[in-house]
């Protein structure tokens, strides 16, 4: 058929393999080869199998040119830039160029659309954004045609390349000219003035009380600490030119400069220069102020000694005079705020008996302990521990004493564990139990398994010890230990078996036992047990051992077996006396069993030696077993058996075998050849046992000779053979006979076969039949005319084959299948073996020539035809499908109505008839309703409107999403929202919308609290547009939460927070050195580390004052003061430092008492040659003869003058400077009332002694004349404490005056 080909073979005219290839076509019937098939013609589309009335050559659509052998309708587009509106193009040049204002895609068949706005389209423009509006430059209109449609931006906004409408410049930001190209181009609002809303084009001034900083929507409130005296004030002027003077307060918007009457600091408070908070700052604790205009902290007094100065709350009141004095339990250095800062510390406890105003603080007495702070009664030290002087901690008993008694005042007085016992632990009120068994415990023991073997050890190889034991006891006799730590005496090992153990040594055993004797165990001696009849012992044995088989012993305690004769056997172990050897059997010398004669032989004689006496089975016997005194019988049926033979049924043996085939053997055959088979039989098998085994010569074949294994052959061709027959030939009917008629038989037939189908014959004797001729069929061998709706081909038979479904035959006597004819198109052909066409094509199918079903699928069913394809239609009995109208289509297969045909959907267009899916989707900026056939309608849909998108294939406009906006129409997108706002749905003006406080908007914000500021950070303003604008968490605070406008209070104590910290106990910090050394660098702040503290808000850690201790994380205040004996500089981390860094340990010639921040040296008259001294009565007394100068000193300065002597402890001569050479008459003459009258004499001077512990001394030097005419002699006289009667004599024996002196 036309568009098609039938080469030889085919079975279908228009079968889809043979069908003319696409860009050809075929209007003839009669080819066979595709080449055959013609080149479609210019302006023309051929698809497969084009050709003919019913599938010609299609014309070339609109939109496309179709040169010689074009494939299929979109194979050639006009160009993008071209169009054509006229079918049957042949040439790309027949497309015409895409005219000015609009814009042409490839393969359109109008222009595709307008310019979009923003843009300009000369002739031959391809997209409607292919020629954007330059930088600069913008155009609202849709369809420019040029570049001089473009017009320059205004001012107040900036336009990018293809701008379609200009986009205002933002808040904070103007421009004042024309022609701005990016929001670069806007210029930031200057300090002192704002620009509020978009599309600012001259900035405002602030007016004087407000500033603003550059880039400013709005202007602020003159800062606290601050005053804006000008009209456009900028952040930086305010900052460095306009600072509220110390000792005044500005508060927030002040509009001219403060005057010192009307903003003085109040009393209690201190105002320090630009002040930013609100308030004046009360004086800190542990200060006060009693005058109005403090500027700075430091003019704010310290608290006195004994008194506190302290305000609580987030904003303490001011303090004007101390608070109180201090409470009991605390002490209250000067500048002391809060009153419980200093409490007397663990290990001391608080005293102000002394009432002098000295340390209240005492060290805790021995056997007491002050374990907590502020303490005022120390308590007695507990069971099982000691106290020595200043415990905080009672101290356990260490491991290996007890203490059963409180107020142990040292280590020396917790008691020794005794022996038999243990104290394994710290502070035990008594021993802890019994030393464990397998253990010895001496004294001082700490475990119940001593092995120091001081306090005790495991108990010994060769010993046991049971629980408590003090020594370990030894093992007795018959037993022994070698190893160590045994329990008790179950525990010393039985002296083992093989062994014996006299006692002499407790860790092995002494020797083996003797041979002929042995030893089960525990043995005291050599001989334990003797060896009995028909056994032996070695040397060592643990056992008797009974004489092995082969060998016996009648005697006792013996070493060795004897050997057993031959004749003769010993089978069992300890044999007394050798059994003799029994028939079937031979026993040579040592047999430990009597040995059967082999199989195939017997023995009848007693007390055989050798083999030789055992004798071969004869022919036609078996004798199987080993040791047969005669044979056991006859060789089995269907076996022979020679001399010999060990089997009843021999099988690959030298003595006998199965009977061969073709032959039988009864029982006791001797011959393998005896009895052979019968002429006429056969056996194919192995071992038959009588004649029933040979087998009569099966049908089909013939045996001609005795003893046959298989049949000699086959019956000959024409011949058939019954069974059990001789000759090739038979005709003895019994046997076998000649071939019938209407038969056949062939080479080896058993019976006669009739012919076949298709087959006949009508003679005898041969061996095969005649085909059944072309036209008829043979049954039985009758021939029959073919019926109509079949073919028979030669050698048909019964089964005759019918025309296929998809043809019928309504004559008889048909020869081929291709004399079926094939069923017309519209009809189908169901069945095999038709007459006629089974009836039309369903609805929804087409059926072409040849279809065998109403409904084919086109690809499982040999038939042409198929569904009804996408795009089309087909009512009952269709030929060809029909396509579906302009304006539906259909993406389905089966219609049967044109009605079913779906129109085009929303968002989506329908440009021309026999579409299987929409033509494409709705253009960007356009939105299509259900029917549209434009990608830009104007019915059926429209340009997308103001506050709406429409995307490329939208059905309905769509709002605008929420954080964007759009203020123009036939637009794809909405433009996003401006930073420092956000855009709730459908927006079309953000300006509404600013950003609250707390948070931050970036460009696209959807809701005001999308973007919070994280934890540990701030932001005060509204209308901020990123994440920078959110501050840090001041140094000393913590933002706990997101959102925030201000901070959420003060670090917590213990803690210091640097910035930015999240939690009042931030934790993220690994190293601090200060504030610009951070590791890592982000952390916001940390734990106090030892050696530091921090207050409540604390910024940083606070190094530990000197003087004080701080041991532990996490303090909020120092733990302590430094312990006597030692100093603290500042940072010390122990009470007891010595890496001379943070402190030391006191040095030689100082003192340091508690909480010293540095030595203090030993005062004169005293030197101190020890380290860690910590009191002044450590400084020893100058010794006799030696005088001390001056302070601090390691040893004394020197010796003492001649002639002055001083008592010991007097250091330094206080001087009344009086004039030398004075004549002294009377005491009353210079000041001393009461002096008796003296004889004159030369006073040089008078002195006073310093003593610790005798007051003060009083010496007077004279000089006088001697009687021994020695002038100018020096002359010391002792003296007595002041005010008492004195009487001076001469020490040396030199003058001897004696005077009364009232002092």
């Amino acid at each position: 058929m036309p568009g098609y080909v039938c080469p030889v073979g085919s079975s279908s005219p228009h079968a889809p393999s043979n069908a003319c290839p696409p860009g050809t076509f075929s209007n003839h019937s009669d080819l066979f080869d595709k080449s055959q098939c013609e080149t479609c013609p210019e302006r023309f589309v051929c698809t497969r199998g084009s050709g003919g009335k019913q599938k010609p050559p299609a014309p070339c659509p609109a939109g496309h040119y179709c040169p010689p052998g074009t494939k299929h309708p979109t194979q050639y587009k006009c160009a993008a830039g071209t169009w054509s509106n006229m079918t049957g193009l042949a040439t790309e040049n027949e497309c015409v160029l895409c005219p000015s204002g609009w814009f042409c895609m490839a393969g359109a068949h109008a222009p595709s659309g307008s310019c979009s706005a923003g843009h300009f389209c000369p002739e031959g423009t391809q997209t409607s954004t292919q020629f954007p509006c330059p930088a600069g430059t913008y155009s609202t209109r849709l369809g420019n045609s040029q570049r001089d449609d473009c017009v320059p931006c205004p001012g107040g906004a900036y336009c990018p390349e293809g701008t379609a409408k200009p986009t205002l410049c933002p808040p904070g930001k103007y421009y004042s000219e024309q022609g701005a190209k990016t929001v670069g181009d806007c210029l930031l609002c200057p300090g002192g003035y704002h620009c509020p809303n978009v599309g600012t084009i001259i900035p405002h001034a602030c007016g004087a009380g407000k500033f603003s900083d550059h880039g400013s929507t709005s202007c602020s409130p003159c800062l606290v600490g601050h005053y804006c005296a000008e009209r456009n004030t900028s952040r930086e002027a305010m900052l460095l030119t306009m600072m509220c003077p110390a000792g005044l307060l500005c508060p927030k918007g002040l509009a001219a400069a403060p005057n010192a009457s009307g903003h003085a600091c109040p009393r209690g408070y201190y105002c320090p220069q630009g002040d930013v908070t609100s308030q004046a700052k009360p004086c800190p604790n542990g200060t006060y102020g009693g005058q109005r205009g403090l500027g700075r902290a430091d003019q704010c007094l310290l608290c006195p000694m004994g008194m506190y100065c302290y305000r609580e709350g987030r904003e303490p009141q001011g303090i004007s005079q101390p608070t109180g004095d201090c409470p009991a339990g605390y002490a209250c250095p000067p500048g002391t705020g809060f009153p419980y800062s200093f409490p007397c510390l663990p290990g001391t406890y608080w005293d102000n008996s002394s009432m002098d105003g000295g340390e209240v603080c005492k060290s805790c007495p021995a056997g007491f302990y002050c374990d907590s702070m502020a303490m005022i009664q120390p308590k007695i030290c507990p069971l099982a521990s000691y106290c020595a002087g200043g415990s905080s901690q009672p101290e356990p008993c260490p491991e290996g004493t007890y203490g059963n008694k409180k107020g142990l005042t040292g280590l020396q007085e917790c008691s020794p564990c005794r022996s038999g016992f243990y104290c394994a632990a710290h502070g035990q009120k008594a021993p802890s139990g019994r030393c464990e068994a397998g253990f010895y415990c001496w004294s001082r023991a700490v475990s119940p398994l001593p092995t120091d073997g001081v306090t005790g050890n495991i108990c010994p190889p060769g010993a046991y010890c049971p629980l408590g034991s003090s020594v370990p006891i030894l093992c007795p006799p018959g037993t022994y230990s070698n190893t160590s730590g045994l329990k008790n005496l179950d525990q010393c090992l039985d002296c083992p078996p093989g062994f014996y153990c006299d006692g002499t040594n407790t860790q092995a055993p002494n020797g083996r036992c003797k041979p002929g004797y042995f030893c089960t165990g525990a043995a005291k001696t050599a001989t334990q047990m003797m060896a009995k009849e028909g056994h032996y012992t070695l040397e060592g044995a643990i056992q008797p051992e009974p004489c092995p088989p082969g060998s016996f012993q009648p005697s006792l305690a013996q070493s060795a077996c004897r050997e057993c004769p031959a004749g003769m056997f010993c089978s069992q172990t300890g044999t007394v006396e050798p059994l003799t050897c029994p028939k079937g059997h031979y026993c040579p010398a040592q047999s430990t069993l009597p040995l059967l004669c082999p199989v195939g032989t017997y023995s009848d004689i007693l007390g055989g030696t050798g083999i030789a006496i055992c004798k071969l089975c004869p022919a036609g016997m078996y004798c199987s077993k080993s040791g047969l005194m005669a044979p056991e019988g006859p060789c089995q049926p269907g076996y022979y058996c020679l001399q010999g033979s060990s089997s009843a049924s021999p099988a690959g043996l030298p003595f006998g075998g199965p009977c061969p085939a073709g032959h039988y053997c009864p029982a006791g055959t001797k011959q393998s050849r005896e009895k052979p088979c019968p002429v006429g039989t056969w056996n194919e098998q192995k071992g038959g046992q009588d004649s029933s085994w040979c087998l009569p010569c099966p049908p089909g074949f013939f045996c001609s000779s005795p003893g046959r294994v298989s049949p000699t052959g086959p019956c000959a061709p024409g011949f058939y053979c019954r069974g059990g027959t001789r000759t090739a030939k038979p005709v003895d009917r019994a046997t076998g006979e000649l071939c019938p008629e209407g038969h056949f038989c062939p080479v080896g037939s058993a019976v006669p076969s009739p012919c076949r189908d298709g087959e006949y014959t009508a003679i005898t004797g041969r061996d095969e039949c005649f085909p059944c001729p072309a036209g008829l069929y043979c049954k039985h061998g009758v021939r029959y005319h073919c019926p109509a709706g079949f073919y028979c081909p030669p050698k048909t038979g019964v089964s005759i084959p019918p025309c296929p479904p998809g043809t019928y035959n309504p004559s008889s006597g048909t020869d081929r299948v291709e004399r079926c004819l094939l069923c017309p198109a519209g009809m189908f052909c169901g069945e095999w073996g038709l007459s006629s066409p089974t009836g039309p094509c369903l609805p929804g199918f087409f059926c072409s020539t040849g279809s065998s079903v109403p409904n084919p699928d086109g690809s499982i069913n040999t038939s042409d035809g198929g569904p009804c394809p996408p795009g089309h239609f087909c009512p009952t009995g269709t030929r060809i499908p029909l396509p579906c109208p302009a304006g539906t289509f259909s993406d389905r297969l089966y219609l049967s109505l044109e009605t079913s045909c779906i129109a085009c959907p929303p968002g989506h267009y329908c440009l021309s008839a026999g579409l299987t899916a929409p033509s494409g989707p709705c253009s960007a900026g356009y939105y299509c309703l259900p029917g549209a056939t434009s990608p830009s309608p104007t019915e059926h849909g429209g340009p997308c409107p103001m506050g709406h998108f429409c995307p490329e294939g939208t059905s309905h406009p769509l709002p605008c999403p929420v954080g964007t906006y759009n203020n123009l129409t036939r637009q794809p997108a909405c433009f996003p929202c401006a930073a420092g706002y956000y855009c709730p749905e459908n927006t079309t003006d953000y300006s509404g919308f600013a950003c609250p406080p707390g948070f931050y908007c970036p460009e696209g914000t959807r809701f005001a609290t999308e973007f919070p500021c994280p934890r540990g950070y701030y932001n005060p303003d509204p209308m901020t547009q990123s994440l920078d604008s959110c501050l840090p968490c001041l140094p000393g605070h913590y933002c706990g939460k997101e959102n925030l406008t201000t901070v959420s209070g003060k670090c917590d104590a213990g803690w210091f927070c640097i910035s930015a910290a999240w939690t009042p106990q931030p934790f993220d910090l690994d190293n601090y050195t200060n504030g610009n050394c951070l590791c890592p660098a982000t952390a916001t702040g940390a734990k106090c580390s030892p050696g530091s503290y921090c207050p409540e808000g604390s910024p940083e850690p606070i190094l530990c004052p000197p003087g004080f201790y701080c041991n532990a994380p996490g303090l909020s205040a120092p733990s302590g003061e430094c312990a006597s004996g030692f100093y603290c500089t500042g940072g010390s981390s122990a009470p007891k430092p010595t890496d001379g860094v943070t402190g030391n340990i006191c040095p030689q010639g100082t003192y340091c008492s508690v909480g010293s921040p540095s030595p203090t040296s030993c005062p004169t008259g005293t030197f101190s040659n020890l380290l860690g001294r910590s009191m002044v009565s450590d400084c020893q007394l100058c010794p006799s003869g030696f005088y001390c100068e001056g302070s601090g000193l390691k040893a004394p300065t020197g010796e003492c003058w001649e002639g002055l002597l001083l008592p010991t402890g007097h250091t330094k001569v206080y001087t009344i400077q009086l004039p030398l050479g004075d004549i002294w008459t009377q005491a009353e003459a210079k000041g001393h009332p009461g002096m008796s009258t003296l004889p004159i004499r030369k006073i040089l001077f008078i002195s006073w002694f310093g003593s610790s512990n005798r007051g003060l001394l009083c010496w007077v030097l004279v000089q006088e004349s001697c009687s021994d005419s020695k002038s100018n002699r020096w002359c010391v006289w002792t003296s007595l404490p002041s005010w008492t009667l004195l009487s001076f004599r001469n020490s040396h024996s030199i003058c001897l005056p004696t005077w009364n002196l009232v002092w």
